[in-house]
């Protein structure tokens, strides 16, 4: 994002579950709002035992910084919001969390995900627990820079990419 001159980026997994057919519903939606648009999570994708630890952890991020527990790594931004999240300097970046507070607005679009085609999530136990703790050490430096009591979906651009630089 740092080096590539765009208007929008689409940011997704590798893994395929999200469906790349969607990426132009996605993107057109964020030309016709201007906002960053997520994709919100629909479907039965997970075993039953990630999706409730999964769920616990979204909504842990959630109560901490805003972003809606049913997101995740698939998702439009301007190539301004690319710039500001490229900006933000904390320990832990996580990008969903990054992009979330780095917009003025968010829009989600239902998209249904699919179960893993075949073979096993690369994640382990341990690999999900790092990954949590990365989300919401983000969260919390970027809800400190924001000054906010309370998560607030309509920060602006220089109050995170100015403020965060742990």
């Amino acid at each position: 994002m740092a080096s590539a001159p765009a208007r929008w980026f689409v940011v997704m997994d590798a893994d395929l579950q999200d469906p790349p057919e969607a990426i132009p519903d996605l993107v057109a939606c964020a030309r016709q709002s201007g906002v960053t648009v997520f994709a919100a999570r629909r479907g039965r994708y997970e075993r039953p035992d990630r999706l409730v630890t999964s769920r616990l952890f979204k909504t842990v991020l959630c109560w901490i910084s805003g972003v809606p527990v049913d997101v995740g790594t698939f998702f439009v931004v301007s190539g301004e919001i690319a710039a500001a999240m490229c900006l933000v300097r904390v320990r832990s970046p996580q990008v969903v969390v990054l992009a979330y507070h780095t917009s003025r607005e968010c829009h989600p679009l239902a998209v249904t995900r699919a179960t893993r085609a075949s073979g096993t999530s690369a994640y382990s136990s341990l690999a999900r627990v790092r990954a949590a703790v990365r989300s919401i050490s983000c969260a919390v430096a970027c809800r400190r820079a924001s000054g906010a009591a309370a998560p607030h979906p309509s920060l602006h651009l220089p109050c995170i990419a100015e403020r965060v630089n742990v």
